[in-house]
């Protein structure tokens, strides 16, 4: 299973039909595939088959899709052309469209990492895209928007470091740094709590522990 990065997502367009375009692809779990569609030639099995006779059709047919799309399957095409490995949505979710219709904002997960490369083709059809992601495993969040792609390598970093790295609209769309503070203080507490068992187990006071130990 890939890592999940968390994303957030506003869209905006001048027509309300691609907007309400984009919400009805995100609501069905194919907002990507709507606009940056994968080519049914490269709908086909990614990696390798157990029968060697269908494992050579597949090779006939990869190296077939590479020369006519410049992609061997679905995965190659995705990550390359989306930014990320599956499409993005999910089945029965709302989006969030403003009154007017020219705005939609929505969060979902994607595999691995944030759908840059998807995000600048949507730039392309006319939309104003302006997002936020965050990959807590990988310890790298970003915003992408008109100027491009904003990275920030959080690896190493405590909370409070975090808070002082990154803008406050990153740390405060997903309380990165806040949840990093919960964790360093249940840490701290988990430490605390092992030494108080230590020094109750001697039957010694924490000073005796300590002038023990000295």
């Amino acid at each position: 299973m890939p890592n999940w990065c968390s994303n957030s997502l506003c869209l905006q367009h001048e027509d309300p039909k691609m907007i309400a375009r984009a919400a009805k692809a995100f609501n069905e779990g194919n907002l990507l595939n709507e606009f940056i569609p994968i080519p049914e030639d490269l709908q086909i099995t990614s990696g390798r088959v157990g029968d060697p006779v269908e494992q050579e059709l597949l090779e006939a047919q990869q190296a077939a899709n590479l020369k006519k799309h410049g992609y061997k399957d679905w995965y190659d095409f995705s990550c390359n052309e989306w930014g990320t490995k599956w499409d993005v949505g999910t089945e029965g979710a709302d989006a969030d469209v403003s009154p007017d219709g020219k705005v939609m904002s929505v969060y979902f997960d994607s595999a691995w990492s944030p759908p840059i490369a998807a995000y600048e083709k949507l730039q392309d059809l006319g939309f104003q895209v302006n997002a936020y992601y965050y990959e807590s495993g990988m310890a790298y969040a970003g915003i992408y928007d008109e100027c491009g792609d904003s990275y920030y390598d959080l690896s190493g970093m405590d909370s409070a470091e975090v808070r002082d790295a990154i803008p406050i609209e990153l740390d405060e769309a997903f309380s990165i740094s806040e949840q990093m503070e919960e964790y360093e203080r249940e840490q701290l507490d988990e430490v605390s709590t092992w030494y108080m068992d230590g020094v109750e187990s001697t039957g010694l006071t924490p000073h005796k522990a300590t002038k023990e130990n000295e």
